[in-house]
């Protein structure tokens, strides 16, 4: 089973799921990739910090800013999101600002 919603990948792994379908991993892989080892190498309390530090940030570009939230997460991390196509537009420059703090210690 694949699980596709980041806020609680950690305890989908731990109940048997076999990886993710993530659109977050696009703007912060090492992070994601980080969840997955800490699962893997069966330590409880780096994929309990992992998901900690996910959750945010990916409950901000999944479900409140969506394609454009995570575009721009990507640019931030040296990734080519580019500008949302229609019907999205652009972040504010709050909404930039509120992502670029969410996604601050999740630098890849």
């Amino acid at each position: 089973m694949l699980w596709g919603t980041e806020s609680s990948l950690w305890n989908a792994l731990k109940g048997g799921a076999c990886g993710a379908v993530s659109a977050f991993a696009n703007a912060a892989p090492y992070a994601a990739i980080a969840l997955w080892e800490a699962h893997r190498t069966r330590e409880e309390a780096a994929g309990v910090d992992w998901q900690s530090r996910i959750a945010p940030p990916a409950e901000l570009v999944g479900v409140r800013f969506g394609v454009p939230g995570l575009k721009h997460a990507m640019d931030l991390n040296g990734y080519y999101g580019g500008p949302p196509r229609l019907p999205w537009t652009i972040l504010s420059p709050a909404e930039k600002l509120e992502v670029q703090d969410a996604f601050a210690d999740l630098k890849s």
